[in-house]
């Protein structure tokens, strides 16, 4: 596995969508954003992607690592990993090559593990 890019997310973490904050439609990043309001369409991005608690995102989302603690609805591609909080609810399809699930969380949806990182989802027969 490659490096873990940029520091582990914590409180001083840049705010990209508030919690008061709604999106739709594309969004990109590059070495990481944190999400804390609504957010429906498609995430793509280098790096951290932290979803915070009290989040609901309905989309595909692509990141190196994706850390979440609120919900997700959708189908989450992570590079490196995916490490999903207690508060988190996720139904979603997960890609990953290493995933992190606390006590009290919820994941509903088929997960994919390949071996090696940067590995792509299974493409649809």
């Amino acid at each position: 596995m490659s490096p873990t890019p940029g520091p582990r997310p914590d409180e001083s973490f840049p705010w990209t969508i508030g919690p008061n904050a709604a999106f739709d439609g594309l969004l990109s990043f590059r070495g990481g954003a944190r999400l804390g309001g609504r957010l429906s369409g498609e995430v793509v991005g280098e790096g951290w992607l932290w979803i915070a608690a009290g989040a609901r995102i309905r989309a595909r989302i692509e990141a190196d690592l994706v850390l979440v603690e609120g919900e997700v609805e959708g189908e989450i591609v992570a590079r490196e990993l995916v490490d999903i909080r207690p508060t988190a609810r996720i139904r979603a399809t997960v890609h990953t090559p290493s995933l992190s699930i606390d006590d009290g969380a919820s994941l509903d949806g088929p997960v994919s593990m390949p071996a090696t990182a940067g590995t792509e989802p299974p493409s649809e027969p």
